[in-house]
């Protein structure tokens, strides 16, 4: 579900459309492939075409059907992919080009994915042919050059990038994480014992130490100590779960770990128990609840572990707009309704 919408594939002629959460249609299925709404616009292939356009949320075509491949919108542009091998390119929602990989002199063939505020992850291949990685901005200048062997997008105004320098006369690399601001500017050089930081979000990221993940926020502090075997890598600044195996509180096989916005333990489940076992989890909290698997079905609970709506369903997503989109052993795809939310 996007921007109260959700692409929906009809059983009769296996073409695509847009529902709402009630599961109405609001734009009938008449398209071979559809993407979600972003800034009021959809990519979709229509139908008897073979190229991709944008509609509006009246399933008006506003975007001629012209592009091999597309990305959503994101700060009023799209990265495209133009047709006869011209590469990738980048348009508003007028569907004018403003500019291109060749005149930014990024590597044509490795298409980008979307802005993040007004920032454009960009790759141009060395004379070593690695990739070396930059950001462009709305506009098509190349704000920060390309620099980087890899790079993360920016989010809370910051990006993590990695720094890959050779040592001396010799061909060892150094390697190491930074945090950058939008000028290029380092603002934090990470030590290299910590690796694998992804996205600040409400100025917490993930990182992983020895072996295990933790949380760190901008300065490098560490808010969560690096104790977890799998933790979410996309912290959004409420609750969270993390999972230890092993030997944990008396048990062997570990525990899923439910942690509040304070990091603070409020409860955990046991991965492994007599007939029945935690399997998987979809996501991270979302209001106020995690989608996680016993066994082979799926259910939700809340922060202290407590299942408030019992394992029962194959598939089961996250909860946005206080709805979720689930399936049942009968292979029916439903729209449940969120019971911690009154409306």
């Amino acid at each position: 579900m996007s921007e109260g919408l959700m692409s929906a594939k009809a059983k009769k002629d296996g073409l695509y459309g847009f529902i709402n959460a009630g599961g109405e249609w609001k734009i009938p299925a008449q398209y071979h492939l559809s993407s979600p709404f972003s800034e009021g616009l959809a990519s979709v292939v229509p139908e008897g075409a073979d190229l991709y356009g944008y509609i509006n949320k009246t399933g008006k075509l506003v975007i001629e059907a012209r592009f091999k491949d597309t990305r959503p919108f994101s700060c009023g542009r799209a990265i495209v992919w133009l047709p006869e091998g011209k590469g990738w390119a980048c348009i508003n929602s007028n569907g004018k080009i403003i500019f291109t990989a060749e005149s930014i002199k990024a590597e044509p063939t490795s298409m980008p994915n979307m802005f993040k505020e007004g920032l454009l992850e960009v790759f141009q291949a060395d004379k070593d042919n690695n990739f070396r990685h930059g950001f462009a901005d709305t506009a098509g200048r190349l704000v920060i050059p390309y620099q980087y062997s890899n790079t993360f997008y920016f989010s809370d105004n910051v990006a993590v990038v990695t720094v890959t320098n050779k040592s001396g006369n010799s061909n060892e690399e150094d390697e190491y994480h930074a945090i950058i601001d939008k000028k290029g500017t380092t603002l934090l050089t990470i030590a290299n014992n910590i690796q694998d930081v992804t996205i600040f979000k409400t100025g917490i990221a993930r990182f992983l130490e020895n072996g295990h993940y933790g949380l760190m926020d901008k300065k490098g502090t560490i808010r969560l100590a690096p104790r977890f075997d799998v933790l979410p890598p996309d912290y959004n600044g409420g609750p969270l779960w993390g999972i230890i195996h092993g030997k944990a509180d008396g048990s062997k096989e570990g525990f899923l770990y439910l942690l509040d916005s304070n990091f603070t333990e409020t409860g955990k489940l046991l991965l492994y128990t007599t007939g029945k076992r935690i399997t998987g989890t979809e996501g991270n909290f979302s209001e106020g609840l995690l989608a996680v698997r016993q066994d082979e079905l799926w259910g939700y609970v809340d922060q202290s572990g407590k299942w408030v709506i019992q394992p029962q369903f194959t598939e089961a997503a996250q909860f946005y707009e206080g709805r979720a989109i689930v399936r049942n052993s009968e292979n029916i795809v439903s729209i449940i309704k969120n019971p911690l939310k009154k409306n």
